[in-house]
């Protein structure tokens, strides 16, 4: 990846990976199937979360209520903890997540379930 062609996907003008072939996907999956977990170590032990801000700023304070039974849905959420905060809004959480590590993780969590 170039440098403008990074800059062009930050500035919105192109979406990543909306050109990938088959190929590409297959690639980009194998990647990111545990590219994260592996930034941030043992997905087992606790670990910080640090975009609480961030999520209330450009998420949850535009959210004015929901109806009841209302499901959260997480895409490559990890091990979810973006509605940790949040999760008395929800019947439920479904987390699609690529990571063997974090899906088992996810289904010990004491507030996941």
């Amino acid at each position: 990846m170039t440098h403008d062609e990074f800059l062009s996907w930050v500035d919105g003008q192109h979406l990543y990976g909306n050109d990938f072939t088959g190929d590409d996907l297959v690639s980009w999956y194998r990647d990111e199937e545990e590219g994260y977990s592996g930034l941030i170590g043992d997905s087992s032990s606790g670990s910080k979360y640090n975009y609480h801000q961030n999520n209330e700023y450009h998420g949850w304070s535009r959210i004015r209520s929901l109806p009841s039974g209302a499901v959260g849905l997480g895409i490559g959420s990890a091990k979810g903890l973006e509605f940790s905060r949040r999760r008395g809004m929800f019947s439920k959480i479904l987390i699609v997540e690529a990571s063997d590590k974090f899906r088992l993780a996810t289904r010990t969590m004491e507030w996941y379930t």
